[in-house]
């Protein structure tokens, strides 16, 4: 029998196709009902753990970009999962970003299901979804992340800066680990529990 999909896997997915995006989330706790964006963000990447948590969510969802699957000399029908040498982590310590409300995050959201363009250059292979969809889906995803208990969560819209895009792994001679494509579609959101202390980021890197 098929496990449903929960609302976050189904907006991943969603998003995925409306903007051609390998879509991911990062799951992290700040351990303090405050949260210091800057201070902690930094202390993810500079740690090497916010690339840990990007080559879950790399294995999680299927696309495997970031590690090498190689077969077990020691256990027979056994497989390794090897993560790639280097890091998305661009080394840059000047982020940016800004605290917006629930309204405007749903604003972006839809508009990437939708594929209007009002926000992110359009994908010239999807037709989008409908407004009433998109709406549902991200109203859905929001009630996930509360837990279904009326719990406030802290929107961040997050200038996606800091990792090294898909050209720069290629000019690199494949050393730069990237992620961003630099088409109109990168985004990052950010989205702060106080009462569990969890964070989570929902990034994009659509393409073309």
């Amino acid at each position: 029998m098929e496990v449903p999909k929960t609302p976050i896997e189904i907006l991943l997915d969603h998003l995925d196709e409306s903007a051609n995006s390998n879509t991911a989330w990062l799951n992290f706790s700040s351990h303090s009902e405050t949260l210091d964006l800057q201070h902690f963000l930094l202390n993810q990447l500079k740690s090497g753990h916010f690339h840990f948590q990007l080559l879950q969510s790399d294995i999680n969802r299927g696309w495997e970009y970031y590690v090498e699957i190689n077969p077990s000399a020691r256990w027979k029908n056994s497989i390794l999962i090897l993560p790639k040498p280097g890091n998305t982590w661009n080394g840059n310590t000047d982020l940016s970003f800004k605290q917006i409300t629930i309204e405007e995050a749903k604003s972006y959201i839809v508009d990437l299901l939708t594929n209007e363009g009002r926000f992110f250059s359009k994908n010239i292979y999807s037709k989008g979804f409908s407004a009433d969809l998109a709406s549902d889906i991200f109203n859905n995803f929001v009630e996930e992340l509360k837990r279904n208990q009326q719990q406030e969560i802290i929107f961040y819209n997050i200038e996606p800066n800091f990792l090294s895009t898909i050209e720069e792994y290629h000019e690199s001679d494949f050393t730069k680990l990237g992620y961003f494509e630099d088409c109109g579609r990168d985004f990052v959101l950010g989205f702060f529990n106080p009462h569990s202390t969890q964070f989570n980021l929902l990034m994009l890197d659509g393409y073309p």
